[in-house]
């Protein structure tokens, strides 16, 4: 038996097994199902918010370091004003005016222009938008 539990504005991918099969079944909204099949094994389950948010930082090594931000709100997002920073200087990084973000794209920005270094432990990154609200963090 399966369970599902569904949060309105969140996007689930649920992955399920039939005979051999996986079935994908992708929630967005409220409303709407997808239903897949594919040849694979593993069990998983994968969680994207409905949101501008944290996708992937990596923190070492220093010179290869970086943090990826993907918009996964349903819509284009201006950017402009928006800030990343870490524990010690949360607005560190003001991003310019006019970046715009185009619904499921990806925006990368090196350390090097972040003005704070990742610390490879005990590092939190926070995620604010133009109005100073924490949209998202980040820790490891």
């Amino acid at each position: 038996m399966v369970v599902l539990v569904f949060f309105e504005k969140m996007l689930f991918k649920i992955h399920l097994f039939s005979m051999r099969k996986k079935f994908t079944i992708v929630f967005i909204g409220c409303y709407s199902l997808l239903l897949t099949s594919c040849k694979t094994d593993p069990v998983d389950i994968i969680y994207e918010p409905r949101k501008v948010y944290i996708e992937i930082v990596v923190a070492t090594p220093t010179a290869d370091e970086y943090v990826t931000l993907k918009n996964n709100s349903g819509s284009e997002r201006d950017l402009s004003g928006w800030t990343l920073g870490d524990k010690d200087d949360p607005d560190a990084f003001k991003m310019p005016n006019g970046m715009m973000l185009m619904n499921g794209a990806r925006r990368s920005f090196p350390g090097s222009s972040l003005g704070f270094q990742i610390n490879d432990s005990g590092e939190k990154i926070y995620l604010k938008d133009s109005t100073g609200i924490i949209v998202d963090t980040w820790s490891n």
